[in-house]
Parts: C-alpha cells; structure tokens; sequence
C-alpha cells in the first residue's frame, strides 16, 4: 500500500514537473514572439517611408521629360556682307538653357526639335561693340525641295519684336525640312541690307 501510495506521488511530482517545464518554455518563447512582431512592424513603417520617399523623384524624372521649346539664334559679321558671303558672315547657333550647344553656317545647320513645341529665332550682330541691330522679318518653307518635311506649323507664325516664333506640329514627322529665314540688318545711320538665309530642322528620334 505505501508503495503505492510512493508511487502516485512520483508520478504527480513528476507531471507538476513537466507542466512547470512547459509553461517556462512557453514564457521564453514569447518576447522572440514579441521581436518578430515588433520587426514586422518596422519593416512595414520603413517601407511606407520608401514609398513617400521615392514620390518626388518619379516627379522630378516627368518634369525632365517635358520637351522644351528650341531658340535658335543669328550671330552675323555685320561688315561687308553681301550675297555673295553670307555662309562665312552668318552663323546659326542652337541655344539650349541659355547654353549654345552647336553652330553653323546657314546651310550645313541643322536643329532637332520636338513635336509641339515652339520655335523662336532671334538675331544679333556678332561684334558685342557693333551699333547695328538685327531683325528677323520672316521664315518661310522651301518649296523647291523633294520630299521636304513639313514639321513646322507656319499658320502659327507670330512676328514678337525682332524675333519670329512658330510652333512644332503635334506628331512624329520624319525627314528633313528646308527653310528660309529673312533677316535685316540695321546700321547706325539707318542704313539697311536685307538677305535669305536657308538652314533646315529635323525631329529628334
């Protein structure tokens, strides 16, 4: 009978025993439990901070892509020109943020435009000292050219005090446009010489 007795206080020892085991196993487990969920929670802070971060540069990246209108500007050697040597007197510039990125003479000048931006082509005499002034009277399209482009929009012409502004037309044309741009150059005695001058423009890829 004691034995017995011996016996069913063991075996309750020992099931108090494992409980107590489980039960501290359980309480050690439970701050990594706490961890993990504490992490998660930073982790998804951090990634909505990422996204509220990375906002204003997907704007920035639109905004660079904008086209932006084209100035083109006459820089011409107001002495002694004549028809004869206007490719040497005449050099065309495109301005680019107020940055001149090439130049020209009139026929070998090339500017690459964007649809549906506008065009605006100034003229200024080359010497900075030079009394004379430069006014562009008129831009027109070469109509003895083969296949020559039409890109520019000339019923968008506007004539804005010495420079000419005309828009880009609003799709993708390929090919090369021939044009002529009209200038006058203006002499401190009032004097005048007006010329031709044929450069051409091209759609940027």
């Amino acid at each position: 009978m004691k034995t017995s007795t011996l016996l069913k206080r063991t075996m309750r020892t020992a099931s108090f025993l494992i409980m107590l085991l489980i039960l501290l196993s359980f309480k050690a487990e439970e701050p990594r439990l706490n961890n993990y969920s504490e992490n998660f929670k930073e982790l998804t802070v951090n990634a909505k901070q990422l996204n509220t971060l990375t906002r204003p540069i997907r704007k920035n990246i639109n905004q660079e892509l904008v086209a932006k209108d084209a100035d083109v500007l006459l820089e011409i050697d107001t002495e002694d020109i004549n028809e004869s040597n206007l490719d040497s007197k005449v050099v065309f510039i495109n301005i680019v943020d107020g940055v001149r990125i090439n130049s020209g003479s009139p026929k070998e000048f090339l500017t690459k435009v964007e649809k549906n931006i506008k065009v605006f082509w100034e003229g200024v005499p080359k010497e900075s000292s030079s009394n004379a002034t430069i006014d562009i009277l008129d831009i027109r399209r070469k109509s003895n050219q083969n296949n020559n482009a039409k890109i520019l929009k000339f019923s968008t012409k506007q004539k804005k005090g010495k420079k000419v502004e005309i828009k880009v037309k609003n799709k993708k044309i390929t090919g090369e446009e021939y044009y002529e741009v009209q200038f006058r150059i203006i002499y401190e005695d009032n004097s005048t010489k007006t010329f031709w001058v044929d450069p051409k423009l091209e759609m940027k890829i």
